[in-house]
């Protein structure tokens, strides 16, 4: 699910995997990594853009677009936010906020099968161009595997 925010001239969005609920909630199991993207319209980033990420957990930020993956391996909930700023004449296109929940146990065991595979996501590489992480989701967005 795609969370948006208006801002004076124009709209931020983000979206992770696993996808956050109709609530704004993503619920996670301790030590899983959440991928966080922005789905802002590329045709609102004119110029010199700020993008602001605030992950909330261990004073992580971030200022570029993303995506960006954070390992949770703490109880709790985050407030992740991103706020975005171009400047072709100070355009604030707002922030976005949703939670993130590292639950003592899963909220749920996807069931995978004809209906529901596992499918790829994403490939993360590292500086060195090596590959980091390879994340998957299910098709129906309800968990990653």
């Amino acid at each position: 699910m795609l969370i948006s925010g208006a801002g004076a001239w124009g709209q931020t969005s983000i979206s992770s995997i696993p996808e956050a609920d109709a609530n704004g909630e993503i619920h996670i199991c301790l030590g899983s990594v959440v991928l966080f993207s922005h789905d802002t319209p590329e045709w609102q980033l004119v110029g010199a853009t700020d993008f602001n990420w605030d992950f909330d957990y261990n004073n992580q930020t971030a200022s570029t677009a993303g995506p960006h993956a954070i390992l949770f391996d703490a109880f709790g909930s985050y407030e992740i936010s991103l706020s975005i700023v171009t400047y072709d004449g100070d355009e604030d296109l707002g922030e976005v906020t949703l939670t993130v929940v590292v639950d003592e146990a899963p909220p749920l065991v996807p069931m995978l099968g004809p209906g529901n595979p596992c499918t790829f996501s994403d490939t993360l590489y590292d500086a060195a161009g090596e590959i980091e992480q390879v994340i998957f989701q299910t098709q129906n967005g309800e968990a990653s595997c």
